[in-house]
């Protein structure tokens, strides 16, 4: 079952679904009577598709991100990023929002296969990154070639030891 909740600052005027919907109230202007409407949703190219809709309050017309009012109205006010988790920008239900900081936002993007850096096989020097081959750094912000973690361990042993007989 779909929930309705009013949008703050426009109580009269709007309510968001959890589903992601937005809709109008009935009202009535100039003894015309106007039904309940759900809103189009635009999909805003210059911020990742992600959907809006322009509410308007006593003539001034206002665009809103969707996602926004949804977490406002179902997770509360929040000064951080609605994050979704599915990085999906056009699925706003409330499960899919979440309130984040932008490393929030890179960890859903490389655990979601959208991070550039993410889909990567192999190392810069051409090893493969294999669970065998693969070393989290200790954030587990990103990976590292244990191959090449190898070579430079054995190139740092070799100078140091190339240092010692050097001075004897």
């Amino acid at each position: 079952m779909t929930e309705w909740r009013l949008i703050a600052g426009y109580e009269d005027l709007y309510e968001v679904s959890d589903d992601g919907r937005v809709r109008s109230l009935p009202k009535t202007r100039n003894n015309r009577h106007y039904p309940m409407k759900e809103l189009k949703q635009v999909a805003n190219r210059f911020q990742n598709g992600r959907l809006r809709v322009t509410l308007t309050k006593d003539g001034v017309q206002t665009q809103y991100r969707v996602h926004r009012l949804v977490a406002r109205a179902f997770l509360g006010e929040d000064p951080r990023h609605v994050l979704h988790r599915n990085d999906d920008p056009t699925d706003n239900r409330v499960e899919n929002l979440y309130y984040g900081d932008d490393r929030d936002n890179s960890f859903d993007a490389v655990r979601n296969g959208r991070h550039p850096m993410a889909n990567r096989t192999h190392c810069p020097q051409g090893h493969e990154y294999t669970p065998e081959n693969t070393h989290l750094t200790k954030n587990g912000g990103r990976r590292v070639c244990r191959a090449c973690l190898r070579i430079k361990s054995q190139a740092r042993r070799d100078r140091e030891r190339g240092t010692r007989h050097g001075q004897g």
